[in-house]
């Protein structure tokens, strides 16, 4: 066999297992990567939270979670009827002022987050918003209000805080009555 030949044949395979590895493709893979993820009190997440300076309804419970609890009070088990309470100062809610609970961005990218507020059970009085978050940025200006009825949506840049104040609004209610939800806040 001649060498020219020779080489001219081992080229033809060579090609032909080329095209035959380029068409093929995996049916599967496993590829493991390290994550650090560690479970932290509100006050150490990335969206942290924390209690304000507007009292006792608003605490860190033992656990690190943020709680509002109107049973917190000593001798308290809950709000009185027809009455309206507000944790925070509507007119002073920035930085140096009084709120119920802070939000903090630890995160290194802005987010958008959202704030929505859902009762345990049914609405006792549909005709009045009963419990209200109203979002303040750290200059006292009102970013939005999460309630019963709807939520609020605010954007925090990264580092940035929002202080929120809460409203309940016990009128038309009786001690039967209950207000208990779930504040939810969502980033996006």
């Amino acid at each position: 066999m001649s060498r020219t030949l020779a080489v001219g044949l081992v080229s033809i395979v060579v090609l032909g297992m080329g095209t035959a590895v380029a068409s093929s493709a995996f049916t599967t893979a496993t590829i493991e990567r390290d994550a650090t993820i560690d479970v932290v009190t509100d006050a150490n997440g990335p969206i942290s939270l924390q209690d304000g300076n507007s009292g006792d309804v608003v605490f860190q419970a033992p656990s690190g979670e943020l709680t509002v609890d109107f049973a917190n009070p000593a001798g308290s088990t809950g709000v009185n009827p027809g009455a309206t309470y507000t944790l925070g100062d509507t007119a002073d809610a920035g930085s140096s002022g009084t709120y119920a609970f802070s939000v903090t961005n630890t995160d290194t990218a802005s987010h958008d987050l959202e704030f929505a507020y859902a009762f345990t059970g049914s609405d006792p009085d549909s005709g009045v918003t009963n419990v209200e978050f109203t979002i303040f940025d750290d200059t006292g200006a009102s970013e939005g209000a999460a309630s019963e009825g709807g939520a609020a949506t605010v954007t925090v840049p990264s580092g940035e805080t929002v202080n929120a104040v809460v409203t309940v609004d016990s009128t038309g209610l009786t001690a039967s009555d209950t207000l208990s939800g779930t504040l939810t806040i969502a980033a996006a």
